[in-house]
C-alpha cells in the first residue's frame, strides 16, 4: 500500500514491526511520522529506522567539512568525483527540510524519548557492503545509522 508516512490509514496497534529506510530525512514533519509509526505498533512491537544526515552539510559548517573529507577520500581512492545529480534547485529544497539542520541520530533519540519510548537503541556501525566502494568513501563521514525502539505496553 502506498500512503503518507505521516498520516497512516491503519488502525491503532496492528503491526508487530515497522521498518523504515531513508525516508525520515525528507519528511516535512518527521516527528509526526514517528508518532504514527508508534501508534500502529502493538505493545512490545519494534520500530526500526535506517537513515543518515544526508544533507546536514548544506546547513552546518562541521558537517560540510566532514562531507568534503568524504569527497577527498573518494579522490584519494582513485575515483573521479561524481557531479551532484540533483543540482542547486534541489539543494535549496533539501536545505529547507526540517532534518537538514539536525544532528542525527541524536534528534531521533531525543524525539522518541520525548514520546515516551524507553527502549531505544542506536547502532552506528552497519555492515560493510551497503554501498559500493565509491559511496563507502563518500559517506564514511555521514554514516547510515539504525535506531530501534520497542513500544511500551
Amino acid at each position: 500500500m502506498q500512503m503518507d508516512a505521516q498520516n497512516l490509514a491503519f488502525r491503532d496497534s496492528v503491526f508487530d514491526m515497522v521498518i523504515s529506510r531513508n525516508i525520515t530525512w525528507v519528511l516535512e514533519n518527521p516527528e509526526r511520522a514517528y508518532g504514527e509509526w508508534l501508534r500502529v505498533l502493538k505493545p512490545h512491537g519494534k520500530l526500526i529506522n535506517f537513515d543518515a544526515n544526508w544533507f546536514l552539510h548544506l546547513r552546518d559548517d562541521t558537517a560540510r567539512r566532514n562531507f568534503e573529507e568524504g569527497q577527498a577520500a573518494v579522490v584519494e581512492h582513485g575515483f573521479e568525483l561524481k557531479e551532484s545529480d540533483h543540482g542547486e534547485e534541489l539543494d535549496n529544497i533539501f536545505r529547507e527540510l526540517p532534518l537538514s539542520c539536525c544532528w542525527r541520530p541524536q534528534w531521533d533519540f531525543m524525539t522518541l524519548a520525548n514520546m515516551g519510548c524507553e527502549e531505544i537503541a542506536v547502532k552506528f556501525s552497519l555492515p560493510k557492503g551497503l554501498y559500493d566502494e565509491y559511496y563507502e568513501q563518500l559517506y564514511k563521514t555521514i554514516p547510515t545509522f539504525m535506531i530501534c525502539v520497542v513500544k511500551a505496553d
